[in-house]
């Protein structure tokens, strides 16, 4: 799993920074009042894929969230969330170092090339 809380904390908010509209909800010590309060209310006006991302990071800070599900996730998400989600959860079961990898790759959204 994730090597400290800190570690964690930062896998979540590189997570949610691939959703525009949930990039300032989560900081080193947790959710921000925001995004407990989107949490108690169902999320609130987000997408369904902004919805899914941040269940999916209560379900990780949490480790015991029975609101998420595999297909709720499965419909809801796709590109570089649903990439990101899914890397992040391969690179939790490998271990700490894993997860140092992936927020190397994706603690920084990517930037966009000159057209």
């Amino acid at each position: 799993m994730f090597a400290s809380d800190r570690q964690l904390s930062q896998a979540i908010i590189a997570l949610l920074s691939t959703a525009p509209a949930l990039t300032s909800s989560w900081t080193p010590n947790g959710p921000t009042d925001e995004a407990l309060e989107l949490y108690e209310t169902g999320g609130g006006l987000l997408s369904s894929g902004e919805r899914a991302l941040l269940l999916a990071a209560f379900a990780l800070w949490n480790k015991d969230n029975q609101k998420l599900s595999f297909a709720g996730l499965w419909n809801a998400l796709s590109g570089r969330p649903l990439q990101a989600l899914l890397t992040l959860l391969l690179a939790a079961d490998a271990g700490g170092e894993d997860v140092e990898q992936w927020l190397a790759k994706w603690r920084t959204p990517p930037r966009l090339s000159a057209i």
